[in-house]
């Protein structure tokens, strides 16, 4: 018998290309991005982009079902993870949230969504933007308007 075999390699291959763009962006997104899974003994991760292990100060990736409290994070920061984790998973919807870590001169908006997969313990799906750089170019930019309605008002004063 002959079987044609030539949509299952092109589905083959079409399945392929996107993993390996999904895989990229995955990579390269100037985003932080991580998965973690609610097991026994607390959240684990079971993966992190580049971007994620910078923003949290993580060198390597870890391995799937790696504890969170695993990471080299302080108590307070586990702590603080765990705690939109779960409310996340309870309410069953996104958070979004602005931080500032302790002792970092750093500012983050981030969001948590809940990941609800049939069969499989609760899933969040972690997303975290710096917006350090912003925040400042808006302190600027609010601080050069006050100058300039200041410097009106007095020009306007001084018309009369």
């Amino acid at each position: 018998t002959v079987q044609d075999v030539t949509a299952s390699r092109t589905a083959a291959a079409a399945l392929q290309q996107s993993e390996l763009l999904l895989r990229a962006l995955y990579e390269n997104l100037p985003l932080a991005l991580g998965v973690v899974e609610r097991q026994a003994d607390g959240w684990c991760i079971l993966s992190l982009n580049p971007e994620a292990r910078r923003q949290l100060g993580i060198a390597t990736a870890p391995a799937a079902g790696t504890p969170l409290s695993a990471l080299g994070l302080t108590a307070e920061r586990c702590e603080f993870w765990r705690e939109r984790f779960d409310r996340s998973t309870v309410l069953g919807e996104t958070l979004r949230f602005e931080f500032e870590p302790a002792g970092a001169r750093q500012h983050f908006s981030a969001a948590v969504v809940p990941l609800v997969l049939p069969g499989l313990s609760p899933r969040c799906c972690l997303l975290s933007e710096e917006t350090t750089t912003r925040r400042l170019k808006d302190a600027e930019l609010a601080q050069s308007r006050r100058l300039r309605a200041t410097l009106r008002t007095n020009f306007d004063l001084h018309d009369y």
